[in-house]
Parts: structure tokens; sequence; C-alpha cells
């Protein structure tokens, strides 16, 4: 719930394994005003080389009042993800 907040910037990472995923894995950043029906905010995806990590920055703006991160994609090997939100919570 972020409508407490004046913005936010929501971070991801992607890392892939010492074989990297045959599919990529794919982070979908959603918004939502009721926490019910979502919308695709961005779309980011990581790669198939091994080893590698991936990184992403989107900032949300205040008149947005719920955020989600959902990662999915990725076949055939383990893939480490995460996602944090920075908030901005006065001026």
């Amino acid at each position: 719930n972020m409508s407490a907040y004046y913005g936010v910037i929501v971070t991801t990472k992607i890392t892939n394994g010492a074989t990297g995923p045959t599919t990529p894995c794919r982070a979908a950043i959603e918004v939502s005003n009721n926490n019910t029906d979502w919308k695709l905010l961005h779309t980011s995806f990581g790669l198939t080389t091994a080893n590698l990590v991936t990184e992403f920055t989107k900032e949300i703006d205040a008149s947005v009042l719920f955020v989600r991160v959902v990662f999915t994609g990725n076949t055939g090997q383990a893939v480490t993800v995460e996602s944090f939100a920075h908030a901005l919570s006065g001026i």
C-alpha cells in the first residue's frame, strides 16, 4: 500500500546461475488503485548469460496506490530474483 508516500523507486535484480536459463526471466511491475485490478506498468528482462546479474529501477508516481513485482518466464535453470521499494515518506 503506497497511499502514505509521495513516490517510490522500485528496484529489481535477476541473477542467473552457473548455467544460464534457456529463456530469460521477466520482471513485470504492476500497479493498481484498488489492490484487485492490476495493470502492467513496466517490463524488464534478464538475459541468458551464465552468472549474469541484471538490475533495473523504475520510479512510481505518487498517484499509484499499490505496486507489485511479478517475476516469470525463466526455464531450464534456477534464477535468483529480488525486488525492493524505496519510498519517499516526507519532504
